[in-house]
């Protein structure tokens, strides 16, 4: 098979003092890019954003594809248009404050090589404070590349660790075709995407640490017609993180409705590793956070032990211990632990 044309996709909404690093992260791997595609969503910062952008044009040509919306499109309505401006075999999502690690795309080209009809691959990826050299926490789901075929069984697997962004990739044309508007709001577009792909199309998990994400940023979401009321810029409050668990189960409940079977299976999985949703507001008062935990519980969590058992582990022993209990975990085995058990 020749080498896939990857087009590393870069959603843009101010962050501007970012944007060299994460370039020069990925142009640094140009022997295996095709393309560096940044769609700016009218932000404040536009004008500093379209200066960088048309720099890197002027060394690397049409290696950078840069694109300004005409309206704010929000995030989700971004990916959509990412697709749509790139022109590669697969797109490597990138959100503006991450770094690709040295070596990504190699990893990335040679995956998709040795492996038949993929359609997803799910990475390695990590969390920096201040520099990328700093990492706080690296996240792996098996110690080996696992090949997963089409088919239930990895969309439950697949779904959830699809949230973060950093390093995702997908096929795009069988992206293109999922095209729709029906989940705008959710900051979930991409789960979307892969639970639908993953149906059709074989998934790959690379060991490889393929990103690092920026842990000490506040984010950005609540500027678009779709995210306002929902979300407020620069926090995520408890309204936020219950409308994007909405987004989440809206989105596992419209792949049911065409694949009996694939909602149990994704709920199952959110609610063996549901310690992070909860932890978010474990600071909150007793009474404010058993209604969160009520209302994540609502949703279809409730079903499954382990969404109570960190509850109650987080109330008996606070989130901060239970963090660690769940890292020491990681660390030893070096990826992270199943939970939980499946019907």
């Amino acid at each position: 098979m020749k080498s896939p044309r990857l087009s590393v996709c870069i959603p843009s909404y101010n962050r501007a003092k970012y944007l060299k690093q994460v370039l020069d992260s990925v142009v640094s791997q140009k022997e295996y890019l095709f393309e560096i595609v940044i769609c700016e969503d009218v932000s404040p910062q536009r004008q500093e954003i379209g200066a960088i952008a048309r720099e890197y044009q002027s060394i690397h040509g049409d290696l950078i594809v840069y694109h300004e919306n005409a309206t704010n499109l929000g995030f989700d309505r971004n990916l959509r248009q990412l697709l749509k401006t790139a022109s590669g075999d697969y797109c490597v999502f990138l959100g503006n404050d991450d770094v690709l690690c040295p070596g990504a795309l190699k990893n990335l080209s040679e995956v998709i090589a040795r492996n038949e009809d993929v359609g997803v691959i799910l990475r390695g990826y990590g969390w920096f404070n201040g520099t990328p050299d700093n990492v706080v926490q690296t996240v792996k789901y098996f110690p080996d590349e696992r090949f997963m075929p089409a088919g239930l069984d990895s969309l439950a697997f697949f779904f959830r660790r699809s949230c973060v962004l950093a390093g995702l990739t997908v096929a795009r044309q069988p992206a293109l075709a999922l095209e729709s508007s029906e989940f705008d709001g959710s900051l979930f577009y991409q789960l979307h995407l892969v639970g639908n792909i993953i149906l059709k199309h074989n998934g790959v998990f690379t060991p490889e640490i393929i990103a690092l994400c920026r842990a000490d940023e506040a984010p950005d979401f609540g500027h678009s017609s779709t995210e306002k009321g929902k979300y407020t810029p620069g926090e995520y409050t408890i309204d936020a993180r219950i409308h994007m668990m909405t987004g989440v189960v809206t989105i596992a409940k419209s792949i049911d409705k065409t694949h009996k079977g694939a909602l149990a299976g994704i709920l199952r999985d959110i609610a063996n590793y549901s310690f992070p949703w909860l932890a978010y507001h474990a600071d909150k008062k007793p009474a404010v956070f058993k209604k969160y935990y009520q209302e994540l519980g609502n949703m279809g969590l409730k079903a499954f032990p382990m969404f109570h058992v960190y509850y109650y582990l987080i109330r008996i022993v606070g989130a901060g211990t239970v963090e660690k209990m769940i890292n020491f975990a990681r660390n030893t085995l070096g990826y992270t632990p199943k939970l939980g058990g499946r019907k």
